[in-house]
C-alpha cells in the first residue's frame, strides 16, 4: 500500500481550492463539513494538503498546481500516481480550453497508464452545461476508448459538497491500491 499523490488541475476558477478543502476534511474525518466555503482566491503557485484517512495508516497528497501555471502542470505530472482534472462545468466558455489542455497532460509521456479522474464542478449551478454536452466536447466516447480503465469522470459541487465521496472512493481504490491499509 502506497500513500495517493494526487495532481490536481484545472483552470482558474474550476474551483480547484475549494474542492480540496472539502476533500481534506473529508478524507480525514470521514464527514462532510459545514461552512467550508470562506472566501478563495485563485492560486498563483502551487499549494500542497497531505492528510491522513480516517481508518488508514497511509496519506493522501493534493497537490494543487494554479490555473495560470499550464505551462508548467508537465513538469508535475510525473510527481504523482494520479490525477484529478477539476472543470467549471457552468461556464462554457472555458470548457474549450479545458479540453485542451486536459488533451496535452494526456498526451505527455507517462500519462497512458496513469488513472485520470475528470470532475465536472460546479453541478449546483443552473447554468450548468448538460452532462451529454460536456461528455460531446470532451470526446468522453473516444478517450474511454483509447484509455481503458484510465479515465473516470463526476460531477460535483465543491460549494456543497455534492459527489465529493465519490472523489474519496476513487483516490482510496486508485491510489492506494495494494495491501489492506485498514487500522483495526
Amino acid at each position: 500500500m502506497r500513500d495517493a499523490k494526487v495532481l490536481v488541475l484545472g483552470s482558474t476558477d474550476s474551483g480547484k481550492t475549494l474542492l480540496i478543502r472539502h476533500l481534506t476534511i473529508l478524507l480525514k474525518t470521514g464527514q462532510l463539513a459545514e461552512n467550508v466555503t470562506g472566501g478563495t482566491v485563485p492560486t498563483v503557485g502551487v499549494d500542497l494538503h497531505t492528510t491522513k484517512v480516517k481508518g488508514m495508516r497511509h496519506k493522501v497528497e493534493l497537490r494543487e498546481v494554479g490555473g495560470s501555471m499550464v505551462s508548467l502542470w508537465r513538469q508535475y505530472l510525473s510527481r504523482s500516481n494520479l490525477l484529478m482534472y477539476v472543470v467549471d462545468a457552468s461556464t462554457p466558455s472555458s470548457v474549450g480550453n479545458s479540453v485542451m489542455d486536459l488533451l496535452d497532460c494526456l498526451a505527455q509521456p507517462g500519462m497512458e497508464h496513469k488513472p485520470v479522474l475528470l470532475v465536472f464542478n460546479k453541478r449546483d449551478l443552473p447554468c450548468g452545461m448538460p452532462r451529454a454536452e460536456l461528455e460531446s466536447v470532451f470526446q468522453l466516447d473516444f478517450l474511454y476508448n483509447a484509455r481503458p480503465g484510465k479515465l473516470y469522470t463526476t460531477e460535483v459541487s465543491a460549494f456543497d459538497g455534492t459527489g465529493l465521496s465519490v472523489i474519496v472512493e476513487w483516490i482510496i481504490e486508485h491510489g492506494m491500491e495494494g495491501v489492506d491499509d485498514t487500522v483495526s
